[in-house]
């Protein structure tokens, strides 16, 4: 069976853009679609769910209004309405228990954030770097420390592809995961009747 573990670039706007059909926004659909078939794996890890609901909470994910762009900080009950149509992946109870996290808006919820990663994952990013070169994947170049959760979640769920929307952002392949991007998932996927 094929794992994909999901980045939360790659997820945030399928669930906000609610699976409309006939766009390249369906792709989580049709995953799980695939998944509830045999015929796919989807990992979307503690760590990953905590770094979706943060980033939508702190309103850095950017939302049409009035044909401009604007930011805004998503109250816990959108946030949950969300994703509850996605439950097959997200954990809904572990997410409930960040209804009364003060996530800061702007890049302020990235200090809250990982100041509960090392509760979330086990380990802080000096830490989870060790664990990544420790399974001898150079990190050298890559220099946001607020995606060694990712690398570490995906190599934990053995997934064979990383999906993703900042492919430069990871090292490809991450051990024996392949990093690719939406456009390239589509090739990836079974092909289902």
């Amino acid at each position: 069976m094929i794992i994909f573990s999901l980045d939360t670039n790659f997820v945030i706007p399928r669930i906000m853009h609610e699976g409309k059909r006939n766009t390249q926004f369906n792709q989580l659909d049709y995953m799980l679609l695939l998944e509830k078939k045999g015929l796919i794996k989807i990992c979307l890890p503690d760590s990953t769910q905590a770094e979706i609901y943060a980033v939508l909470r702190a309103g850095r994910y950017p939302i049409k209004s009035n044909g401009k762009k604007i930011f805004y900080p998503f109250p816990h009950e959108q946030i949950m309405r969300r994703v509850r149509r996605y439950s097959e992946i997200f954990d809904m109870k572990f997410l409930e228990s960040f209804k009364e996290i003060d996530f800061k808006e702007g890049v302020g919820y990235k200090e809250v954030l990982f100041r509960n990663m090392k509760y979330i994952l086990g380990m802080d990013i000096h830490q989870s770097i060790e664990w990544i070169e420790n399974r001898g994947i150079d990190v050298e170049n890559y220099k946001d420390d607020y995606d060694f959760h990712i690398m570490v979640a995906t190599l934990q769920c053995n997934a064979d592809y990383l999906v993703t929307n900042n492919i430069d952002d990871f090292p490809n392949p991450l051990g024996k995961c392949e990093v690719i991007t939406s456009k390239e998932l589509p090739k990836k996927l079974p092909i289902y009747p």
